[in-house]
């Protein structure tokens, strides 16, 4: 079926080439799905239920209930909203950027909808719809003329379409169908605060600049190790003289390496005080071939 082919080629190139953060989630939402599907317990393991107590002894859901979906229709337009939503915004802030408020409005919206537990029940939550709001609502401070054609109906302003679909969220907060509106309304509210302070010029990737300063820091420990017991037994294996034991041989790559190291640690110094985006050209270049390294 060479129709198929092509069409499957094209779909992948496509794919390929959208933003990576939104690409990424996509991806491991639609695996998570097919494990929904496949695991019975998968889906009861991971969705988020708002009570008190397990939120706190089970803190993973406030993030993991965000890659699981209800049905089909569920996941399908929740991914075209990030899709449509999505792109022109993460090629704005950037992906790091990007995934701060994705994942912010997806665990502020199930925080905002546990505190409110007493009204919406204590039903268990599954949908990246919290995610999703942060970021219409993002595109509607960012392109609030923006034209969004819904069926049957003129091109509208996204400003209005959005604010439109959160209003209807309001007035049924408290209703018996499944949909969940207090995660709705809490994620398209923090959706807009954290907006706001990117359009003030504030990060709000902060946590995502900790997070790569430890892990560069662990991954370095590692490798240090790596390199250093792959060190002892080659040197076990070659045979050589016998030296004075008081004696130790300093090698050239020794201290290049600890000179390395040191221009490391100053890079992620800089990092950890003021942000990735304030390293220049040369300590970005210097910390990407760092990186690389075995």
């Amino acid at each position: 079926m060479p129709g198929f082919g092509n069409s499957y080629h094209s779909f992948g190139t496509s794919f390929r080439m959208q933003p990576i953060a939104i690409r990424n989630i996509i991806a491991i939402t639609v695996i998570s799905y097919i494990l929904q599907l496949l695991i019975t317990p998968y889906t009861a393991a991971l969705a988020f239920i708002p009570d008190w107590w397990i939120t706190l002894t089970q803190p993973w859901r406030v993030v993991t209930y965000l890659f699981l979906h209800g049905n089909f229709f569920h996941i399908l337009f929740n991914m075209l909203w990030l899709f449509w939503m999505g792109k022109a915004i993460e090629m704005e802030v950037g992906p790091r950027t990007f995934s701060s408020l994705y994942f912010l409005s997806g665990i502020g919206g199930a925080l905002i909808n546990l505190v409110l537990a007493a009204v919406l029940g204590t039903t268990p939550v599954v949908g990246a719809s919290g995610a999703v709001y942060g970021v219409m609502v993002a595109f509607a401070m960012f392109h609030p003329n923006a034209p969004i054609m819904l069926f049957l109906l003129p091109p509208l302003p996204a400003k209005y379409v959005i604010g439109g679909m959160i209003f209807i969220d309001v007035l049924l907060v408290g209703d018996k169908s499944a949909v969940a509106r207090g995660v709705h309304i809490g994620g398209a509210l923090i959706g807009f605060l954290l907006s706001s302070a990117i359009i003030k010029g504030k990060s709000i990737s902060g946590w995502v600049d900790f997070l790569m300063y430890y892990y560069v820091r662990v991954e370095n420990i590692f490798k240090y190790i790596f390199s250093t017991s792959k060190g002892l037994g080659q040197s076990k294996q070659k045979g050589s003289k016998p030296r004075n034991p008081n004696m130790r041989a300093v090698q050239d790559v020794e201290i290049i390496e600890e000179v390395d190291q040191n221009e490391l640690d100053r890079i992620l110094d800089k990092i950890a005080h003021s942000g990735y985006e304030a390293l220049t050209s040369e300590e970005k270049r210097i910390l990407f071939e760092m990186s690389k390294r075995s």
